[in-house]
């Protein structure tokens, strides 16, 4: 009788729960970020915040800002540790680029040189959908088209 009254409580149970679509989960986020007209009516944000690492028993932050306008520009700025320069990462529809200034050498150890490089029209392409504003998952707001 247990057994059978176990059964019945485990299917009842069963029937009761229901998971979530990938569709309803997706709206749902659309939703609570200000629905799909809104996100998509963004047209430049800016965002900063900080990183926080811990590197050889020390504990460091480096600044992080980004700028984004819709269809056009993705800059994002990256501090510098322990005296070094910003970093510089530049998308917009037609280019990409990367620039991360001069190391001082230290002992031995000579430093290197800034550098800036340019996107190969691979990686331009991959990084492309930092030029969206409608937030950190803006590629799922009209992800269906």
């Amino acid at each position: 009788m247990k057994k059978c009254i176990s059964v019945v409580w485990a299917f009842i149970v069963a029937h009761s729960l229901s998971a979530q679509t990938a569709d309803e989960l997706i709206a749902q986020y659309i939703t609570a970020a200000g629905g799909k007209e809104k996100l998509n009516a963004i047209k430049q944000i800016e965002v900063m915040g900080t990183i926080k690492l811990g590197v050889m028993g020390q504990s460091i932050e480096l600044p992080v800002t980004e700028v984004r306008e819709k269809n056009k520009l993705f800059r994002r700025q990256l501090g510098g540790i322990m005296g070094m320069g910003d970093t510089y990462t530049l998308i917009t529809d037609t280019a990409g680029y990367i620039f991360i200034p001069s190391v001082r050498g230290f002992g031995d150890m000579p430093g290197t040189a800034a550098s800036l490089t340019k996107l190969t029209a691979a990686e331009l392409t991959s990084q492309q959908y930092e030029l969206d504003c409608a937030g950190a998952f803006a590629n799922l707001v009209d992800y269906q088209a």
